[in-house]
């Protein structure tokens, strides 16, 4: 391509014209970072098709996650899954439906390794997960027996309407054709069902300095989030900002690569004597992760690491439905620490 900032693209949230080109793609060459400031939504642009997305995965994405495969981030895991879990359970006592998911059929896509079903499956909730990382299937099927699946289709056709809830955890960054993906995956639910989302918080300050987007298609704010939800007929009863506060381009230019490459090896030695402590019978409530205190801490405004989000599908609603939502400070005041 001889210039990605050539051609202003139409955002693929709000459809509108008004973006400007930000950057390169640090992990599609040809792909250039958009900015729709309408809707407050960060993309990417042309977005690479399923062959060359597939070859990333399994050659790129997929080794470069199994480098952290490790005690530490296998405990990291369970205690967000656990935190999401009572997210959900919260969300849906508040809007008159029973807390505990017992009995109810849920889907989790993208799991990872399976963390969030293995919480599920211990609170007797009926439930699978999909990935298309075979390494990381088997990583939760050894660890915590969990119910996970690999599948590297996007033909949902023979799952359509058997779920209760559809888990999309720092999923629906990476997917292409946003809305379609999302609408097709909505089918597997049955009518009514229900929605959890989580997904990285994006700012500007994210691309005054090199930073990684792991593969990302889309980089949220909380109006642009809300806004696709809408556009695919997802009645948000909750989105918040959760996790740590965002880290500032100021202090990320501080860190020079020298220092990013020791604590890269010096979090290698601390995975592997934790893994010789857990063989040893040390427990995992005792690993500490970069996270801890963080999983449930709701900040005030849109200053957290991630965004959270749940609702429900409205099979017969208009598009221009109206959002309600709880605000930053009354789930901060539910919020547990962890």
């Amino acid at each position: 391509m001889k210039n990605l900032g050539e051609v202003a693209p139409a955002c693929p949230i709000c459809s509108g014209q008004d973006t400007v080109f930000v950057s390169k793609h640090a992990d599609f060459p040809d792909v250039g970072i958009w900015f729709c400031s309408p809707c407050n939504h960060w993309f990417g642009y042309p977005e690479p098709d399923i062959v060359e997305i597939d070859r990333y995965y399994k050659k790129r994405y997929g080794p470069r996650r199994r480098k952290y495969f490790g005690e530490e981030y296998y405990v990291l895991m369970e205690r967000r899954a656990k935190a999401q879990m009572r997210f959900i359970e919260d969300c849906l006592s508040r809007s008159g439906k029973p807390g505990n998911l017992r009995g109810w059929r849920v889907i989790d896509w993208g799991c990872g390794v399976g963390a969030l079903v293995a919480v599920l499956q211990r609170g007797g909730v009926d439930a699978v997960g999909y990935d298309s990382d075979f390494e990381a299937i088997k990583v939760g099927q050894k660890r915590w027996a969990a119910n996970n699946t690999f599948s590297s289709s996007y033909d949902l056709s023979v799952l359509q309407g058997q779920f209760d809830l559809l888990l999309l955890s720092h999923v629906v960054e990476h997917f292409p054709d946003i809305r379609r993906t999302l609408g097709d995956l909505l089918k597997i639910l049955q009518p009514h069902g229900y929605v959890f989302v989580e997904v990285p918080n994006c700012s500007a300050e994210m691309f005054v300095a090199p930073v990684d987007t792991e593969s990302h298609l889309h980089f949220f704010s909380m109006q642009s989030l809300m806004k696709i939800m809408e556009s695919v007929r997802i009645q948000v009863l909750t989105c918040v900002s959760c996790g740590p506060p965002k880290i500032s381009a100021v202090d990320r230019g501080e860190i020079s690569v020298t220092s990013n490459c020791a604590k890269r090896f010096a979090g290698q030695i601390k995975v592997r004597l934790e893994n010789t402590f857990e063989r040893l019978g040390f427990r995992a409530r005792h690993v500490r992760t970069i996270y801890d205190g963080f999983y449930e801490h709701y900040s005030p405004g849109e200053n957290g690491l991630w965004l959270r989000c749940f609702g429900q599908i409205q099979p017969s609603a208009p598009l221009d439905m109206h959002l309600t939502h709880d605000s930053p400070d009354e789930l901060a005041d539910r919020a547990r620490p962890t």
